[in-house]
């Protein structure tokens, strides 16, 4: 089983992540409509080797039939590394964690000028 892996910079201006979530048997996209609040699926983002969660914040809900949503950081990651992620979803007041994915901020090239 392989985990997901992103690749972004650092210091990128609000980078944005973006999800589908599928069912657990695999028949399809998981249904998000019972999502009723901003935080109701929330990204939490964890530098790898750190104690606590680096980032976390709540996601938009892109199409809620088909699974989709988007978290934006609300500022830049600036110390590059590999990082761990989850989804958490709220639904009927219990909560559902997503399989784990990596996000891997490397060093972006910097122009001569």
């Amino acid at each position: 089983m392989s985990i997901p892996k992103e690749t972004i910079y650092t210091n990128d201006k609000l980078p944005t992540l973006s999800f589908t979530i599928n069912k657990e048997d695999g028949t399809g996209p998981f249904d998000l409509s019972g999502v009723s609040s901003a935080n109701g699926i929330v990204c939490v983002l964890r530098l790898m080797g750190a104690a606590s969660a680096t980032v976390s914040g709540g996601c938009s809900v892109i199409s809620a039939t088909g699974g989709n949503c988007a978290f934006t950081l609300s500022s830049a990651l600036t110390e590059p590394g590999l990082y761990s992620g989850q989804l958490i979803l709220t639904l009927g007041g219990g909560e559902q964690r997503t399989s784990k994915f990596q996000l891997d901020v490397q060093e972006g090239l910097k122009s001569s000028g």
